[in-house]
């Protein structure tokens, strides 16, 4: 997450410059919007919400559902999060060959094996903010997976893919920025992930 907020602190602050500028020579009576302060704020807004993910992803991949590979065992407590992941997330559990059920379709007959991230999650590494246009839902959506161990093996993968236009907008809602604010993220190959 670091390259990345790098990334959006830069983005922020020239998005954000010339309007503080022309408030401040306008002698604007609302209340100044400092750069620092609010980009901070975003970027704990997106870092928040993603480990909040993340931890139940890391959570789910431990029970004994998810562990046991079974899709009619592990559905319940998919759809749990599913229905909690504000974002319109597709919420998925993958096989080690990348075939992959998702709450909504259950078996897709598609595999995430050619995903860039999918190598990480079957070396056991969490991925966390991978941008992809969803095979689910075909919208932008950045990833939040994570492995499913038995016997210290992976055995499978845990993922949320979160609607990036919804997580933006729900930050937005949250941040409540002003509306003459512009705020982009990019990922580390120059995509925009939030907007």
């Amino acid at each position: 997450m670091t390259r990345s907020t790098r990334v959006m602190a830069c983005l922020f602050c020239l998005a954000t410059a010339p309007m503080l500028a022309a408030a401040a020579t306008e002698g604007d009576q609302t209340f100044p919007l400092d750069a620092r302060v609010t980009l901070d704020a975003y970027r704990t807004a997106v870092e928040a919400r993603i480990e909040a993910v993340l931890v139940t992803t890391r959570t789910l991949a431990a029970t004994e559902q998810v562990r046991s590979g079974d899709w009619t065992r592990m559905r319940g407590p998919l759809a749990v999060l599913a229905d909690g992941v504000k974002e319109n997330a597709a919420v998925w559990f993958a096989r080690p060959d990348g075939s992959y059920f998702t709450v909504a379709k259950g078996p897709t007959g598609e595999s995430l094996r050619e995903r860039t991230y999918f190598p990480d999650l079957l070396a056991g590494r969490d991925v966390v903010g991978a941008l992809v246009i969803s095979k689910s839902t075909g919208r932008r959506s950045l990833i939040v997976a994570s492995p499913v161990f038995v016997d210290g093996k992976v055995t499978g993968v845990v993922g949320v893919s979160l609607d990036a236009a919804r997580l933006a907008a729900a930050l937005d809602a949250a941040i409540r920025l002003p509306k003459d604010s512009v705020f982009y993220a990019l990922d580390g190959q120059g995509q925009t992930a939030l907007h």
